[in-house]
């Protein structure tokens, strides 16, 4: 099959790229969604003779992710593979990210793609972690046996908020810092906090986090610490029904006090105000207090991911 590899910027291709990329997902983003999961501003598109978009894939440097690591994505439609063109646009990439100072790639493919995997392994990557999804069914959940959780908190001082409700110079930096500090512990997480007004930019200021999306405990006993007991932020998908649970976290000095169980019982209540019909999380197969706090909760394994990596 005769194709062409030509670089596009994503601002001119968006719902193609948007479009190839769901049909990988099993929740659908947004095209104002798509940087934040491919990262690349320039991409390289493949068309075939007469014009259809196969595949697409890109490198990009992420915030947080340390210099020379690149995040490696690309996308061939299913009834384009095996004609060649991922191999093409690997090798194209692997030259790109070579030029611009990468060490090493790494790269999300989901597990039940059996034969990606075997591809992907057979071209020098190698398993670093599996995540895998979890799902919340709303309209099921019964919080009876959580119940008086959070108003003991509260009697003890601590405070939760919608934090885009009451933003401030003071409430930014300290999320920033629970953010930073309970990303720095996830075991086995690739990804380490950007500079605050990136992280800042990202998340406070971007639309994709509704005003009830991120909740936040502050410990009102404690005025002159630096950071919230713990912050939970949520992501609505296209659709509107699936909520994302994209984070939470509890700072390393209110662990063992159910701080971030308050918070996710908190963001079952904003995922119903927001009109989803269930909450979706990923976690990896190494953080297990995560793990255990979410089939407590009641949610259910579903498809997953491995986490790849190679060195050039």
């Amino acid at each position: 099959m005769q194709y062409t590899l030509a670089q596009a910027a994503l601002d001119a291709s968006r719902e193609t790229v948007t479009h190839l990329f769901n049909r990988t997902q099993e929740e659908p983003v947004a095209p104002a969604q798509i940087h934040h999961h491919i990262g690349g501003d320039y991409l390289l598109l493949a068309r075939t003779a007469d014009g259809h978009a196969a595949a697409f894939g890109c490198v990009a440097q992420y915030p947080g992710i340390e210099q020379g690591r690149q995040k490696l994505t690309i996308v061939v439609a299913p009834e384009y593979r095996g004609q060649g063109i991922g191999t093409a646009l690997l090798s194209s990439l692997e030259a790109q990210a070579r030029a611009t100072g990468a060490a090493s790639l790494y790269a999300e493919i989901r597990d039940d793609d059996t034969a990606g995997l075997a591809y992907c392994e057979n071209h020098g990557f190698h398993r670093m972690m599996q995540v895998y999804q979890s799902r919340l069914d709303l309209g099921a959940f019964d919080g009876t046996p959580f119940a008086g959780l959070i108003e003991s908190l509260q009697a003890e001082g601590f405070r939760f908020f919608r934090l885009k409700g009451e933003r401030s110079e003071s409430h930014d930096r300290k999320a920033y810092e629970t953010a930073k500090e309970t990303h720095a512990d996830i075991p086995g997480g690739a990804e380490s906090q950007p500079p605050f007004e990136t992280w800042r930019r990202m998340v406070l200021d971007s639309d994709w986090f509704p005003p009830a999306g991120i909740l936040v405990a502050d410990d009102t006993t404690r005025p002159d610490i630096d950071r919230f007991a713990g912050i939970t932020i949520l992501e609505v998908m296209p659709d509107g029904k699936a909520i994302y649970n994209r984070f939470t976290g509890t700072a390393r000095a209110y662990r063992g006090r159910k701080v971030g169980l308050a918070l996710k019982l908190l963001a079952v209540e904003a995922a119903r105000e927001l009109g989803g019909t269930y909450l979706f999380t990923d976690n990896n197969d190494i953080n297990q207090p995560i793990v255990a706090m979410n089939r407590k909760l009641g949610y259910v394994p579903s498809v997953g991911h491995y986490v790849i990596s190679k060195s050039l």
